[in-house]
């Protein structure tokens, strides 16, 4: 996999690298927040699930709030950079081609949401609906956004249709937040504010099933082979958890959090669709760990900094 901490680096599952993309030193220099009297930089990173190109979102924090936004496009080898300064990105989400990035700027609220081209047209954009939430199609073609209810378009921006989901109105809260197609197409999951999960027949939303996961809601991520879901959850203020569900809602486990963390966040499902890769977030410091469904403690595989909480992505071949 590759992970990004401030360097782009391909590291095996066992925990051992193997590889240094772009060095600390390098990456830092390359994508540089725009200068501050005062301020911590900040980098936000993410790789194409094709491990071929870089998402970087940089900033300066002062106190809790950032400042001077700049958003990178890059090649992995950063031959090739697009440099954007207007985005303040509350969603930044790769197509699973890697040819295309979803960008909402805000960060909860309704607002702006584009497609930014990452293939030979770098950095053209393409300007959706406003939308408080959006989400890409489990193939890419199109993008599911709610602006009072759930609509799909295609990824050109045309042919927006409503989502026909009567039962997304019956739920006690329904979440303008969370919305996840599976891989083979055949299923969709929406998650709700009260901690309700439907999974729903994606061709006839009369054909769902329910879960309780407990808490809000906020983020699903589908196994590849489609058969299980990670649902992070807010548990409190100061907790989150994630919960594993089958495709038919039933609960097989909750994670287990490595000692002094109380925040786990989900990155990911392994290829085979038997690990989920995840951020443990400690008072000091942050490590990534690999959980076997089925199987405890999860597996330390290295250790992260606090301001570089960037999700590594599964590679099936050398970048």
């Amino acid at each position: 996999m590759i992970v990004i901490h401030n360097e782009l680096e391909v590291v095996n599952a066992d925990g051992s690298s193997s590889q240094t993309i772009i060095s600390k030193q390098e990456f830092e220099k390359e994508f540089a927040p725009i200068p501050t009297k005062k301020g911590i930089p900040q980098w936000y990173s993410t790789v194409s699930p094709d491990g071929k190109k870089l998402l970087v979102l940089t900033c300066s924090m002062i106190g809790f709030e950032c400042f001077n936004y700049k958003l990178y496009i890059s090649d992995i080898d950063s031959q090739r950079v697009k440099t954007f300064q207007s985005y303040k990105a509350g969603l930044m989400q790769w197509s699973p081609d890697g040819d295309k990035i979803l960008i909402r700027e805000t960060n909860g609220n309704t607002g702006g949401v584009d497609i930014i081209s990452a293939g030979d047209d770098f950095g053209k954009v393409t300007h959706l609906p406003v939308a408080s939430s959006a989400f890409w199609s489990s193939d890419g073609k199109s993008v599911y956004y709610y602006n009072n209810e759930w609509f799909n378009i295609q990824s050109d921006g045309t042919g927006a249709q409503p989502l026909k989901c009567d039962l997304c109105s019956l739920a006690s809260n329904p979440s303008n937040l969370v919305i996840a197609e599976s891989p083979d197409g055949k299923w969709i999951a929406i998650g709700t504010t009260d901690g309700t999960v439907i999974i729903a027949n994606s061709s006839n939303f009369n054909q769902f099933k329910l879960a309780s996961v407990g808490s809000y809601v906020n983020q699903i991520y589908w196994s590849p082979d489609s058969q299980n879901l990670a649902v992070d959850v807010d548990t409190s203020s100061n907790q989150s958890d994630v919960i594993v569900l089958k495709v038919d809602g039933t609960v097989i486990e909750k994670l287990v959090h490595p000692q002094g963390a109380n925040f786990i966040i989900t990155c990911g499902w392994s290829p085979n669709s038997k690990q989920i890769d995840h951020l443990a977030i400690f008072s000091t410091d942050s490590g990534l760990y690999l959980h076997t469904i089925g199987q405890q403690p999860p597996f330390h595989l290295l250790s992260i900094d606090n301001h570089d909480l960037n999700c590594p992505i599964w590679l099936l071949a050398s970048p």
